[in-house]
């Protein structure tokens, strides 16, 4: 497949990411990370795993609340509209293929980008939902049921 992993993104997800950079402009950030992902997942009201998030009752104010704990406000003067992503952010992107891969996909959805967030242990938004209860297991679970996967065939990718 030529292209970029981006192309597989479905509407709703690349909607998300144009979130995800306007969150990292807002806060002056000159990157987005997988903090900046989580905050466009969860503005994005049409966003299926916005609502996957509040069906396991975790809900907006509590994520931003928790976010707000661990981020400032960066010193970028923010001329430039878009931002490059970061380490974290683009393995959370490749999680995210992986993820979609697996269970079978062709497209890259919300669902498989929330799964990545929380398999990818290291970056703040995993800290963040895990914080608020939210275990990957749970989630791929809950996923994999919405989604008519058997649990068996489709297994955790690898960070």
């Amino acid at each position: 497949m030529n292209g970029t992993i981006y192309d597989r993104f479905n509407a709703v997800a690349v909607r998300s990411m144009q979130y995800a950079n306007q969150a990292a402009w807002h806060l002056r950030h000159d990157y987005i990370a997988s903090e900046h992902i989580l905050i466009g997942l969860i503005r994005n009201r049409r966003c299926p795993a916005q609502r996957l998030l509040t069906r396991l009752g975790v809900c907006r104010a509590a994520i931003v609340h928790e976010l707000r704990i661990h981020m400032t406000i960066g010193n970028d003067p923010a001329v430039k509209r878009r931002r490059p992503i970061s380490p974290d952010a683009r393995r959370v992107v490749r999680l995210a293929a992986d993820h979609a891969d697996r269970l079978s996909h062709e497209f890259i959805a919300t669902e498989h980008i929330l799964l990545a967030l929380l398999a990818d242990e290291t970056g703040l938004a995993s800290r963040t939902l895990a914080t608020l209860g939210l275990v990957y297991d749970d989630v791929f679970a809950v996923v994999a049921s919405d989604l008519g996967v058997i649990l068996g065939d489709a297994q955790k990718p690898e960070p």
